[in-house]
């Protein structure tokens, strides 16, 4: 239970999720936008995306759960 939770809680940058979807950051704008990603969850003054929704996007792209 608790590996799950620190799981749910992972969070990367905008320009990590970039790096792991293999697209531009304007990419990862455009998805946030068209809704395909979450909004991001700001802390100062940098932005970050639970990895747990880059996966599922990925996932539902059509690539491997193990990414």
């Amino acid at each position: 239970m608790q590996n799950e939770m620190s799981q749910s809680l992972e969070m990367v940058s905008l320009r990590e999720a970039a790096n792991i979807i293999r697209a531009c950051l304007r990419t990862i704008y455009r998805l946030i936008d068209d809704g395909e990603l979450p909004r991001p969850i700001k802390i100062r003054s940098r932005s970050f995306l639970p990895l747990s929704a880059v996966r599922a996007y990925l996932v539902k792209q059509g690539f491997p759960e193990n990414q």
